[in-house]
């Protein structure tokens, strides 16, 4: 609609960060469903969404629509824009989008380069200088590596970006932004 109004230019592509179910009747956060709708509904209005799954999400791989693209520890590219990104968070590998911290960390190394321009997870980065919760290793990481803009939920920060290393860091939790050239 804001497309329409033309109070925002042209949305080329969407991208999702992930723990986009809740609960039907919303009587509590969490729970773990099925987001296929959800990524579909997007997909209906814009030429791209790409992104990643948080630790509450599900879809039914063989009903998402062609033009989505789930990026876990690979990358893609839309509009000459480079893009990578991990799903899940780091735990009990049998519960729903769980990693051990070393397949993380290998998702990780596999997307974070000079060469890819955004990274999109789903967990991210701690920032103790502002006390901000997140993995610490992920922040070491993103310190000596990369020169991207990275993106994440699952936690809710504050101060909503700062910079690690060469990176921009954009905590997206429960946000919706607007990136314009």
């Amino acid at each position: 609609m804001l497309q329409q109004l033309e109070e925002i230019p042209t949305v080329n592509f969407v991208v999702l960060a992930g723990d986009l179910y809740d609960y039907p009747d919303c009587h509590k956060l969490g729970g773990t469903g099925d987001v296929t709708s959800v990524w579909n509904a997007f997909a209906q209005s814009f030429d791209s969404v790409v992104g990643v799954h948080g630790n509450h999400d599900a879809i039914t791989e063989v009903d998402m629509a062609a033009n989505t693209i789930v990026l876990d520890g690979n990358t893609t590219n839309i509009n000459s824009i480079a893009i990578g990104g991990v799903c899940g968070i780091i735990g009990r590998v049998e519960r729903n989008q769980r990693k051990t911290e070393e397949q993380f960390k290998k998702s990780l190394e596999n997307i974070t380069s000079d060469k890819t321009d955004l990274v999109v997870l789903h967990q991210g980065p701690d920032d103790p200088i502002n006390n901000q919760k997140g993995e610490s290793f992920i922040r070491e990481h993103l310190e000596n590596n990369g020169s991207s803009i990275i993106i994440f939920g699952h936690y809710h920060w504050n101060k909503p970006l700062i910079e690690i290393g060469n990176n921009q860091v954009l905590n997206v939790d429960n946000q919706v932004y607007i990136f314009t050239e």
